[in-house]
């Protein structure tokens, strides 16, 4: 028998949970192996050396060099405990974490017996229909294909089909995912795995370093447009003056607010020339300001790369 192509890893693609009752467990042998009967021997984890259930499993998969075996168990009590025992031309091995024996002492079993302790629903990972029956493609989307050629390719630079390197951007984007949608579904496609697509300094993406969100990039002009907006809500008269209280500043309280100040201006007090040169001074100075951050900002900068 091949030791070396026996496997069984237990709380993995091995051993895994489905519901709060019910446990799946996996065993590997070597493709030349699969003539070996295979048998679960598991039980409650606390009476699991007096106490315990006897199951043959079965070749559910294989590829070209493993048989895989596989049992789905109901279980009453979930502190499950489990071992496994091969049956090869009348002889008998065991497989535990101690790996293969020809015997097993299961009055010591909880020293080296499988195990998983409880099923939480922390372990439960819901299952979306569609997805038994996915074919999926992951995407490195810089390399995959550029399709978008009016953008910005000042950050590009490497030619397509050059040797790649970790800092080179080849300029892949999602337009050419788009374009290569009949080429995918040719290729029996129905699922897509992107690699990340939110800002960052390498071109695969998964680095650590923390960046500018491509949300709060594509939001800059609204936020710098908030800003503006909101220079209504402080009390400016309060700041300008140093916070001293003084009676009648030309009919601005210390509370008052600059659109209420204008108003007080034009409506009330028919200052209309002084409120429309103030207005008119107060846009140009809040457009000025925000025209000149935000043609600082990447989102004006890097908008190509996001197209």
């Amino acid at each position: 028998m091949n030791e070396a192509g026996i496997l069984h890893i237990p709380d993995s693609r091995y051993c895994f949970a489905i519901n709060e009752n019910e446990l799946v467990i996996r065993f590997r042998l070597a493709k030349e192996d699969r003539d070996v009967k295979v048998f679960l021997l598991y039980g409650m984890k606390y009476d699991y050396q007096t106490k315990r259930k006897e199951k043959e499993i079965f070749i559910c998969y294989e590829d070209k060099l493993f048989v895989y075996f596989e049992v789905k168990l109901h279980l009453d009590d979930t502190r499950f405990a489990y071992i496994f025992r091969l049956e090869k031309e009348n002889e008998l091995y065991y497989f535990s974490e101690d790996g293969v024996t020809q015997d097993y002492d299961f009055s010591n079993a909880f020293y080296n017996f499988f195990q998983m302790p409880y099923i939480n629903q922390a372990d439960l990972f819901p299952c979306v229909p569609w997805m038994k029956e996915a074919v999926f493609y992951q995407i490195f989307v810089d390399r995959f294909c550029k399709g978008n050629e009016q953008k910005n390719q000042s950050y590009i630079t490497m030619n397509w089909g050059e040797k790649p390197t970790p800092t080179n951007f080849a300029g892949g984007d999602l337009q050419g995912i788009l374009a290569k949608l009949d080429y995918l579904s040719d290729l029996g496609i129905n699922a897509i795995y992107l690699s990340p697509i939110f800002t960052s300094p390498s071109n695969h993406k998964y680095d650590r370093k923390i960046t500018l969100p491509y949300i709060l990039t594509a939001t800059t002009p609204v936020l710098i447009g908030q800003f503006v907006g909101n220079f209504n809500n402080f009390g400016i008269f309060y700041f300008l003056r140093g916070s001293l209280y003084l009676k009648n500043y030309f009919l601005a309280s210390d509370t008052d607010l600059l659109i209420n100040w204008l108003y007080n201006l034009s409506i009330d007090n028919n200052y209309y020339s002084i409120g429309a040169s103030i207005s008119l001074i107060i846009f140009l100075i809040t457009s000025a300001i925000s025209l000149t951050v935000y043609v600082r900002t990447s989102s004006y900068k890097e908008g190509g790369r996001f197209s």
